[in-house]
């Protein structure tokens, strides 16, 4: 087995600041209507995509603190469309969504950065990935959210030319 080094709470705090840097590159020179652009079958548009990552970052938010004040809490897979308060971010512009998102990125971030190894090492029960230790869900934070990115490039970049298509990079 490879020894991996466990990232600490710096390392993370500055991951989750770089890859929050991309979003405004992924959307510029973007018209308004290539935001609201859904897939042929229906799925978010880049907008859409926004605002639910701008969501979820209260979600993780809430999951972090459980973690930290419970032990290994069972954390239930978040579903927006079953989620009452992400109504109100899909009613946001796309100005609006960016400023909640900064504002509860650099929340999170300022949270991040004060963790502890011991509260790093705290877990959280997926349903599907078992017990993690917060140093992982923070990984899973990042995955999640750098999946949703892809997305929004594929809505907000697509003129017809298939890139709607999973996993055509």
């Amino acid at each position: 087995m490879t020894n991996i080094e466990a990232p600490d709470a710096p390392r993370l705090a500055a991951r989750l600041a770089d890859q929050a840097t991309g979003i405004p590159s992924l959307l510029a020179g973007c018209d308004p209507s290539d935001l609201e652009r859904r897939s042929p079958t229906g799925g978010w548009s880049a907008r859409e995509h926004l605002a639910h990552l701008a969501r979820y970052h209260e979600v993780f938010l809430a999951r972090l603190d459980r973690m930290l004040s419970e032990e290994a809490p069972r954390l239930d897979r978040y579903r927006a469309e079953s989620d009452p308060e992400f109504q109100p971010f899909l009613a946001l512009s796309v100005g609006e969504v960016r400023a909640r998102f900064d504002a509860l990125r650099a929340a999170l971030i300022a949270r991040v950065s004060r963790l502890t190894p011991s509260e790093l090492a705290r877990t959280g029960v997926h349903p599907a990935f078992g017990e993690m230790p917060v140093a992982l869900w923070l990984e899973f934070f990042l995955a999640h959210e750098g999946h949703h990115m892809y997305v929004m490039l594929q809505r907000a970049r697509d003129r017809g030319r298939g890139a709607t298509a999973p996993g055509g990079a």
